[in-house]
């Protein structure tokens, strides 16, 4: 009689034969050593490697177990957050905030710019069509000038309390990824009894988030105003990873239950109606772009507002009748999109879908508004409708999530990798099945570049040909240089000092001749670190998961240098740096585990071996990243106050970078910004003066307020020169380093313009900046002023005056100076002079 068999309690080993050892599942390692039990462990768990393939897991279904989260680690990082950007309060504008905010005619515009912002690029107004479509960041900044005006101290605390939120989030989602749930270990293995060590997971969760948040590269983004879309693309990237991994756990359409969140949901529908209406009727509220001078008032917000309302309420009234319906027939409380039959689903969407467009359209016929026709209605319903469904159901807001990213930075594509890869790292689902989730994500990514195409006409939009910004396309090093400014990125990850705001030509030296050691090292870097993120993808490794971050968070900032031929700059690294957090703390802790006197566990007198007491465990690892962390933060504030303005940040940057043409460009502008006050504050002593001296009769007083009128103004014609001579210094020290820079030349001829007058000199520079920028609008319309102010009764300066408004306008038809003085120069002498023969120009 044959032996009944037993239950074998190991998995054998893919091709394993009957004298085949077969292979346990990964044990669980303690501090480097095997247990024979669960016991209290370490977070990052190193898994048994394969031999040559991994083998066969169980598929993980859906819903995976709920991780519960601590409330105090993100209420830290978000607290960390918000007190290192503080001393930003006071600051001004600086650097990109001038243009994105203070030049930008339609974010002055306030509310009623804002259907423009929807169809226009992020730099419509500088001259430039980059293909750049971000109109979220711009939005928010023409709704804080509608209610606060021009506000910079305003701005700064947004974006610090954003990046406060950021942190909440992330403290969140990390527990969600490294705080494994009960009866469950690191790797994910179900086991009876098994009781993670959450303390410990906690404390590793906020060690990678406080990295993160302190980093020093950060304060570009955070400190400078303009970096809203970076915080803004991260902040919903991190929403979509964490309401996708909410789904994850639910496996349910909806988060609304009949029950006290149902009034919250009714509160956050109608919030999704009004965003989805609105966002509908700025797409498809005009046919075109306003000229700047002549920006349309459009609808009021309120009524667009009122129509999406109406529709949202259509909606909820189907949906009660619906969900009542459904109860009836369950003898349960329930809304109707818990009813797991498919058909009754997308039958609730339509119902919904069309007492939306019925209710939108209702209410549209009761305003009256003639903007508004049958048509932008039923769109306004359909817009309403999604977003109500959209805000109600997990996968909903991750989807809404990902596409407020798009529209915060459209670079944010590169995050759908990050779906599956949170699903097969840490929920540890096959990753066929994490691909194939990513459907509704790839949907949402269509519509919006559709919707960007239609916009603005492009999807990658054309770089200028551009020493300063584009230098490596035309040396043609692009690949050259994106293996050195790799490991240059590598550098400032490790140590942020020092930070500058500018990389342009050629603070990092050509990547020709003597770089090409430079090239190599980082070269064998990159290839090093993705052949050890494929094997840490493979084997599932906590490491292998950071690395792959690390990598899809600098594909745009590499792909900016290979495919673009663009520059280095600190932004890039925003997302990349939870990677580098995630790698160091993992490594950290393995270093510390390999020390017996800090292992997780510890033997008393009879040789048991016992849990080693949480803190003591984590003693050594916090004492050290407290250590970085101090410097971090340290830089982070102090870096910060060279951000408070452009004067106080280009200086900073002169020390460490005195080969950036584009650097001594700008000292040298505000330089010329100072010459400016003196001359108008000599300008203004002289005029005072003019006005005074007629209503004196005593010839003495007279005489004497006049010498001492002169002597001021000679002293402020004196400080303005000197300003003026030192901005020159740095100009030709600018076209020294790139022969070619036209902005350079432009401002060498505004100098001899308003401060140290010499008309053929600046002329000649006007000029000389065209030959070198053909398309660079301001220097037309500058040598028009001139041309214009020479005239007089001479008709041939004044034809040739308007001929240069009228290049201004070619070149830049948003370009506001040109048009204006090209309207009042036609209104006063009739002149319009669209072609000059060559000869006429040249001889002037």
């Amino acid at each position: 009689m044959s032996k009944k068999k037993q239950p074998s309690s190991s998995r054998p080993a893919p091709n394993s034969t009957p004298n085949a050892r077969p292979t346990p599942p990964p044990p669980i390692r303690v501090g480097g050593t095997a247990a024979t039990a669960p016991r209290p462990q370490s977070t990052f768990v190193k898994p048994t490697p394969p031999k040559a393939a991994a083998p066969s897991e169980p598929e993980v279904s859906l819903p995976i177990p709920t991780r519960p989260v601590a409330w105090w680690p993100p209420v830290v990082l978000a607290l960390v957050g918000f007190l290192l950007y503080v001393n930003t309060f006071n600051h001004g504008y600086a650097l990109d905030d001038i243009a994105a905010i203070s030049q930008n005619l339609f974010v002055k515009a306030g509310l009623k710019g804002i259907p423009d912002l929807l169809r226009t690029e992020f730099w419509h107004f500088s001259n430039i069509s980059l293909g750049y479509y971000r109109p979220l960041s711009l939005i928010t900044f023409a709704i804080e000038h509608e209610f606060a005006g021009s506000n910079s101290g305003l701005n700064h605390q947004i974006n610090t309390i954003l990046y406060a939120i950021i942190g909440l989030v992330l403290g969140m989602l990390l527990q969600k990824w490294f705080v494994q749930p009960a009866k469950q270990t690191t790797d994910g293995l179900a086991i009876e009894g098994a009781q993670p060590n959450r303390t410990g997971q906690i404390i590793t969760a906020l060690l990678i988030g406080l990295i993160f948040i302190a980093h020093p590269v950060h304060t570009e983004i955070v400190a400078n105003i303009k970096g809203r879309d970076e915080i803004l693309s991260f902040l919903f990237i991190s929403l979509m990873l964490l309401f996708h991994w909410r789904y994850l756990e639910t496996n349910r359409w909806g988060w609304i239950k009949p029950d006290a969140r149902l009034a919250a949901g009714a509160v956050v529908s109608l919030i999704g109606g009004l965003l989805g209406g609105s966002l509908v009727w700025g797409i498809i509220g005009k046919d075109s772009v306003s000229l700047p001078n002549q920006i349309e008032a459009g609808v009021n917000l309120l009524e667009i507002f009122r129509i999406a309302a109406a529709g949202v309420l259509g909606s909820l009234l189907v949906t009660a009748g619906l969900s009542a319906q459904y109860s009836k027939k369950v003898g349960t409380q329930e809304l109707w999109w818990n009813n797991p039959e498919i058909n009754a689903k997308l039958t609730g969407v339509a119902l919904t879908t069309v007492a939306a467009v019925i209710g939108a359209v209702f209410m549209a016929s009761t305003r009256g508004i003639p903007e508004i026709t049958t048509g932008k209605a039923i769109w306004i319903g359909l817009g309403a409708a999604t977003g109500s469904l959209l805000v109600t159901s997990w996968l909903g807001l991750a989807c809404a999530s990902l596409y407020f990213a798009f529209l915060s930075k459209e670079s944010s594509i590169v995050s759908i990798a990050f779906i599956p890869a949170a699903q097969y790292f840490f929920a540890r689902r096959n990753i066929w099945r994490s691909l194939l989730s990513l459907w509704p994500f790839l949907i949402v990514a269509a519509l919006f570049f559709y919707q960007k195409l239609q916009m603005i006409g492009t999807l990658s939009g054309k770089p200028p040909v551009d020493w300063a910004n584009y230098p490596y396309a035309i040396e043609g090093t692009q690949i050259r240089s994106t293996f050195k400014f790799f490991a240059y990125y590598l550098k400032l990850l490790f140590l942020p000092h020092p930070l500058v705001y500018d990389y342009s030509y050629n603070v990092i030296p050509s990547s020709k001749g003597t770089q090409t050691m430079l090239v190599v090292t980082g070269l064998i870097l990159m290839l090093g670190l993705i052949y050890l993120t494929i094997k840490g993808f493979f084997r599932r490794t906590v490491w292998g998961f950071a690395l792959f971050w690390f990598f899809v968070a600098m594909a745009p900032g590499l792909g900016f240098i290979w495919m673009r031929g663009g520059i280095l700059a600190e932004r890039f690294l925003f997302a990349a740096v939870l990677g580098f957090a995630i790698v160091v703390v993992w490594g950290l802790q393995q270093l510390f585990a390999k020390i017996p006197a800090l292992a997780a566990t510890q033997s008393d007198a009879s040789g048991a071996s016992t849990p080693r007491p949480v803190l003591a465990q984590y003693a050594p690892l916090i004492a050290l990243l407290t250590v970085v962390l101090g410097l971090y933060s340290f830089k982070t504030v102090t870096r910060n106050e060279d951000w408070k303005n452009n004067f106080v940040l280009f200086n900073s940057a002169l020390p460490y970078s005195p080969s950036s043409c584009q650097v001594q460009r700008h000292v040298a502008n505000e330089w010329i910004e100072k010459g400016l006050k003196d001359r108008a504050k000599a300008d203004s002593i002289a005029n005072a003066t003019n006005a005074a001296v007629v209503k004196l009769t005593d010839n003495q007083k007279r005489a004497d307020m006049v010498k001492k009128a002169q002597v001021l103004i000679d002293t402020n014609v004196a400080a303005a020169n000197k300003h003026g001579r030192w901005a020159l210094d740095h100009l030709k020290e600018a076209t020294q380093i790139y022969p070619g820079f036209g902005e350079a030349y432009f401002s060498m001829a505004y100098v001899f313009q308003k401060i140290i007058p010499n008309r053929d000199s600046a002329v000649y520079y006007y000029k000389q900046t065209i030959r070198a920028a053909n398309a660079y609008a301001p220097a037309y319309n500058n040598l028009g002023v001139i041309y214009q102010n020479e005239g007089g009764a001479d008709r041939r300066k004044l034809e040739l005056a308007s001929y240069y408004y009228n290049k201004s306008i070619e070149v830049n038809p948003a370009y506001i100076d040109g048009r204006n003085n090209h309207a009042a120069l036609k209104k006063a002498t009739g002149i319009d002079v669209k072609v000059l023969p060559q000869q006429i120009i040249d001889s002037y």
